[in-house]
């Protein structure tokens, strides 16, 4: 209860910081760049492409590591083009998840017993046509 709490708390902070929303094109730089930096960890694919050609992209979250079976936990975000902020926040979230397994023994247990599957935008052609 007081993480829920907590991140209630801290939302309009944490929306605030930002100087704008990302574009596709920036978002895809984003997750291009945290895949080469943590590829043990983090592998991006593309999915499939949008009506309008852009790619959709796929984070998956395992610690390359660990053997053995392990769960799996997908968000997704961006499935109505015009509501960013979910979108916003999955990308936020992905290199806390990753900078934060160095320290924090339970994102490090997590990342090595099961998979988080991201999805941050399951509509870019919404997002860059609104």
């Amino acid at each position: 209860m007081k993480m829920i709490v907590f991140l209630l708390a801290c939302l309009p902070w944490y929306l605030c910081a930002s100087d704008g929303y990302s574009t596709q094109e920036q978002m895809q730089k984003n997750l291009q760049e945290l895949a080469h930096r943590f590829p043990h960890v983090m592998k991006l694919e593309s999915i499939g492409k949008s009506v309008q050609g852009r790619d959709l992209w796929l984070v998956r979250l395992h610690d390359d590591s660990s053997t053995g079976p392990y769960g799996r936990v997908a968000l997704i975000a961006g499935i109505h083009g015009d509501e960013i902020v979910g979108r916003e926040l999955l990308m936020r979230l992905l290199p806390d998840l990753l900078e934060g397994r160095k320290h924090d023994p339970r994102l490090k247990d997590l990342l090595q017993k099961s998979e988080v599957i991201l999805v941050p935008c399951l509509n870019p052609d919404g997002r860059e046509n609104k």
